[in-house]
């Protein structure tokens, strides 16, 4: 896979004399900060403590991730991932309120808020607090990342600071193409759906994009900042992709009342399995908790030795043990070469 592109960007605001945003950038482990400064943090120093502490922290993470080796299935990699992350901003917090109440940064009542993506290979945790957002472009269309439909709700998850309760998480699989991207509450506020469009536009052609932040950071007399992360075109990551994932996922019934976030969430907790012709994947009468997806290939379901019907790309199975964790129905055998999306019933719990 090839190294992924960073792109940093910050305009202060009309309204400010010092620009409190802040960005990090560790390439080499793939883990991506964006701070937003406000109420008091004097010269983005609020912002940079929480920035680098957090770097510090997830660096020390990801160095032991590697040196224990692969970790199998993908979900147990994310879930671990989601524990650090967790972990971090808990450390953080506690050390950003403790050197405030030491007055080391001057705004005793600064708060910080602070979006972190963390990837490994082409699946991601992306953590957010406060004003820092994070967003999906792929196709021809902008997905928002976090479960906030207005500034109300957003206000529920505050950032570091004395109301701080934790970073809203979300796990995201990318493909060829992708890009990601986090702005601070200055830029995206200054941005509707069609001038977003055109924002990104010209993001994706690495064209200059200071004028349209200046214009966010003008109107919003808030500091405007953007980090985004692109994942080059013409790679192949995996057998089955992000978008071929999503769709599968959205034709299974427990997602029919799920959104687009959500159902990212779920796409990016599938492992994908391969068997060959006349493996047994499913026994009769054994206990499952898993439920199936098939990606690829044909698949036979038989019932006490009598065949039922085939099952082939788009079709899924298994979702009562995926549920319940009942018996099996039936035996499920491939009958030809067969690429599936396997979701465990604890990935959802």
């Amino acid at each position: 896979m090839k190294q992924p592109k960073a792109f940093h960007l910050s305009v202060m605001g009309s309204g400010k004399s010092i620009n409190e945003d802040f960005a990090l950038a560790h390439q080499e482990y793939g883990i991506h900060l964006l701070c937003d400064g406000s109420r008091g943090g004097e010269g983005g120093g609020s912002a940079q403590f929480v920035g680098q502490a957090l770097q510090e922290a997830l660096v020390q993470a990801q160095r032991g991730l590697m040196e224990n080796g692969p970790i199998a299935p993908k979900s147990t990699r994310l879930l671990r991932m989601q524990e650090f992350i967790i972990e971090a901003f808990h450390l953080v917090q506690s050390s950003f309120m403790s050197e405030q109440n030491k007055t080391s940064l001057r705004g005793a009542q600064s708060v910080v808020s602070c979006g972190v993506l963390w990837f490994d290979t082409h699946f991601a945790i992306l953590a957010q607090t406060g004003n820092c957002k994070g967003f999906l472009f792929r196709g021809d269309t902008v997905y928002s990342l976090d479960r906030a439909r207005n500034a109300a709700v957003r206000s529920r998850s505050p950032g570091f600071g004395p109301d701080f309760v934790g970073p809203e998480l979300i796990q995201i699989e990318f493909e060829p193409g992708d890009l990601i991207f986090m702005m601070t509450d200055g830029a995206y506020s200054g941005l509707d759906q069609a001038s977003m469009a055109s924002f990104v536009k010209s993001l994706v052609l690495g064209e200059d994009v200071s004028h349209e932040l200046s214009s966010c950071a003008h109107a919003s007399r808030d500091d405007a900042s953007l980090l985004s992360v692109a994942f080059p075109s013409g790679d192949q990551f995996d057998l089955v992709s992000a978008s071929e994932r999503l769709s599968l996922v959205s034709k299974a019934p427990l997602t029919v009342h799920m959104d687009f976030r959500q159902k990212t969430q779920v796409a990016a907790l599938c492992n994908i399995l391969e068997f060959d012709p006349g493996t047994i994947l499913v026994q009769e009468g054994t206990i499952g908790d898993s439920m199936y997806l098939v990606a690829s290939g044909t698949l036979e379901i038989v019932m006490n030795e009598q065949f039922i019907a085939y099952k082939r790309a788009g079709d899924f199975f298994g979702e009562v043990g995926l549920i319940k964790g009942e018996k099996r129905t039936a035996t499920v055998i491939a009958k030809d070469k067969v690429v599936l999306l396997s979701l465990q019933r604890s990935d959802l719990i």
